[in-house]
């Protein structure tokens, strides 16, 4: 195990910095209370430090992706020692629309009809269109926006998604 070089003992720091004559009385713990600001502090960088370090360790990947909702909605029976056999949000490959090419038998390359400028609009085109699908089972109830914020997160700039229920 790694030491942890952010762990401060407070106490036992005021009692080293300090001359033993003034461990006598309230004197120590005046100072103890001069120093409680930095003991909040210390405790919000804790906090800070192991929230970017989580953020740090999963991205935009599938499985990293499914292990952080499944972890962030606290799901009974999730272990994510065992991820794959225990996960309940799953993510499966999105669907995308046909691309029509038209082209001759005795014609070798075939020509691209761009569907956006002739058979649909742009937002058709990106409502029909998603990178992956996550799939959320009945048994959870969560709030849209709380999914889409976490995704958000740690989804790739430029994809597409959509959540749904199997």
């Amino acid at each position: 195990m790694a030491p942890n070089y952010y762990t401060i003992v407070w106490d036992n720091l005021l009692k080293f910095i300090t001359p033993s004559r003034f461990w006598v009385g309230n004197t120590l713990h005046w100072l103890t209370t001069l120093i409680a600001p930095l003991i909040s502090r210390q405790l919000e960088f804790t906090a800070f430090s192991l929230a970017q370090r989580y953020f740090m360790q999963h991205t935009g990947q599938v499985m990293y992706l499914e292990k952080v909702l499944n972890e962030r909605f606290g799901l009974i029976g999730y272990d994510p020692t065992d991820h794959e056999a225990t996960k309940l949000i799953y993510i499966i490959d999105g669907d995308n629309p046909n691309l029509h090419h038209i082209f001759l038998a005795s014609e070798n390359t075939p020509l691209f009809l761009n569907t956006a400028k002739f058979l649909r609009t742009q937002a058709e085109l990106d409502a029909s269109y998603n990178d992956f699908i996550v799939k959320i089972p009945l048994a959870i109830t969560y709030v849209d926006s709380s999914v889409r914020a976490v995704v958000d997160v740690y989804k790739l700039a430029g994809k597409f998604y959509k959540i749904e229920r199997p």
